[in-house]
């Protein structure tokens, strides 16, 4: 198991803790410290040590980027296959053994669930995953892979801010290995709460996705009808050309029925606040929208 941290030093003593109780599996845990600030290294060194975990702990002497973290995890491992989970996640305990049962022969990638914690009532302001299918991001907060696979790919691509996972993924299927999902392997994310200026700054990660489907096209597979990154951007296009119609002909306003009722079913309102927070979240949406269209105009590749 990999693990890269960047000053999460109470969270990643919570992900050791959920790794130590893995079932009927042998393994051992390699956990990259980023270069920290907030005494992690140290702590780390003493819980695994604690709970009798295998592995090391390995810290680096600055901020490298996750991709060479898990790079650096990579090289220091002796196991034909890789589990990665994040250090903000807490891996059931059967996800170790979930996930290496679906690594059967031609199987080189695995992607498993992972959700907020159950019963969880995320702030406003926060994040967290939510995977529920093999989506083609190869999300590291749940992941596996064999070494063959992983190193004949080359590894982790560190000149890639966002999407490292994605990008390492999309390039070991070009080589003709598999990919499956399981729905046993589940990792709980942690909900991590946000400034508002993190979150309204969230959506600006998505300029990532034109530039990876300009390197490889066949990720557009995994795109909603090839050319965008949700169903949800999907009927925003189509209120945004019906708005843009409307003055000439204004029946083409009802193109943005879609969008108003998909947005009604995505976001829940209640509490303080109603109409705020459906203002925040239109932001959110059509400031993603508007960074793919930015993004996929600089490297000449439609993703919105």
């Amino acid at each position: 198991m990999i693990v890269p941290t960047y000053n999460r030093r109470d969270l990643v003593l919570q992900t050791l803790d959920a790794l130590s109780r893995q079932e009927d599996a042998r393994f051992e845990v390699i956990v990259v410290d980023d270069g920290s600030k907030d005494g992690s290294f140290p702590a780390i060194v003493e819980r695994a040590r604690a709970l009798g975990l295998a592995g090391r702990g390995i810290r680096l002497d600055r901020n490298r980027g996750p991709a060479d973290a898990r790079n650096v995890g990579v090289l220091a491992a002796r196991a034909d296959v890789f589990a990665f989970t994040d250090s903000d996640c807490l891996p059931t305990e059967t996800w170790l053994k979930s996930g290496l049962a679906a690594l059967v022969s031609g199987i080189a990638m695995v992607q498993g669930p992972t959700r907020p914690p159950a019963g969880s009532a995320p702030p406003f302001f926060s994040h967290f995953m939510h995977i529920e299918r093999l989506d083609g991001t190869f999300s590291t907060c749940n992941a596996f892979y064999s070494r063959d696979a992983l190193v004949g790919a080359g590894g982790f691509d560190p000149r890639r801010i966002y999407c490292e996972d994605l990008d390492l993924g999309w390039r070991v299927q070009a080589r003709g290995w598999v990919a499956v999902y399981t729905r046993d392997a589940v990792v709980y994310h942690q909900v991590i709460k946000q400034s508002p200026l993190e979150w309204l700054r969230w959506p600006g990660r998505l300029s990532s996705w034109p530039a990876c489907i300009a390197r490889h096209p066949q990720g557009r597979s995994y795109l909603f009808a090839r050319y965008w990154v949700s169903s949800a951007h999907a009927a925003l296009t189509l209120a945004v050309a019906g708005l843009i119609m409307t003055p000439v002909f204004p029946p083409a306003l009802l193109l943005a029925a879609p969008y108003a009722i998909s947005f009604s079913k995505r976001y829940e309102f209640k509490g303080k606040w109603p109409f705020a927070k459906a203002l925040l979240h239109l932001w959110w949406d059509v400031w993603g929208w508007l960074t793919l269209a930015r993004s996929s105009i600089k490297h000449r590749t439609l993703v919105l």
